[in-house]
């Protein structure tokens, strides 16, 4: 099994881009919204953390069983990689060994003029989402969104000119799935 994270700071189009990239490979596309959104409800924001530590739970064992069942590929969507010194990547890359898969990571980056265009957008309203310029200036003054897995096999794109499907392609052609 292939797993490609996407991953890059808020507003970056990493939904927009795997939806995308879901459609021209066929992988299943595992939004951490759609995971992260009703943990919110239960928990409420101020439990951040324990939220992430419960996803990353689940994570790993979607992970684990897409692996046994022999899943072609899946497509992830993340932001805080370098969370803990990579904690929660590292454990993915262990998994992967263990049964034999293939961890890729493509990281988006946009300049910031952009980021703060797109933060504002009505598509990113249903979720429990970065929504503000305010927010945005926080969450890019205060964590590390540039920083990457060393050793990996990276593809960095900076899609702040690029349509989604687009950079879809690329990622396609730069990891050759068929």
């Amino acid at each position: 099994m292939k797993l490609i994270l996407i991953h890059g700071p808020p507003a970056s189009g990493k939904f927009t881009v795997a939806k995308e990239l879901a459609k021209i490979t066929k992988y299943k596309l595992v939004h951490i919204h759609d995971f992260y959104d009703p943990l919110a409800e239960i928990f409420t924001e101020e439990h951040y953390y324990e939220i992430i530590e419960i996803l990353e739970k689940h994570f790993l064992n979607i992970f684990e069983n897409a692996s046994k069942l022999k899943i072609k590929g899946l497509i992830f969507t993340y932001t805080e990689m370098a969370r803990n010194k990579f904690r929660f990547i590292k454990k993915i890359k262990k998994l992967f060994k263990k049964y034999g898969g293939r961890l890729v990571f493509v990281h988006l980056s946009c300049h910031e003029k952009e980021l703060y265009k797109r933060v504002i957008n009505k598509s990113r309203k249903k979720y429990w989402k970065t929504k503000t310029k305010k927010d945005m200036e926080w969450m890019l003054k205060n964590k590390n969104y540039e920083k990457t897995f060393e050793g990996a096999t990276i593809l960095k794109i900076d899609n702040t000119k690029i349509p989604a499907k687009k950079v879809a392609q690329q990622i396609k052609k730069y990891f050759k799935i068929k």
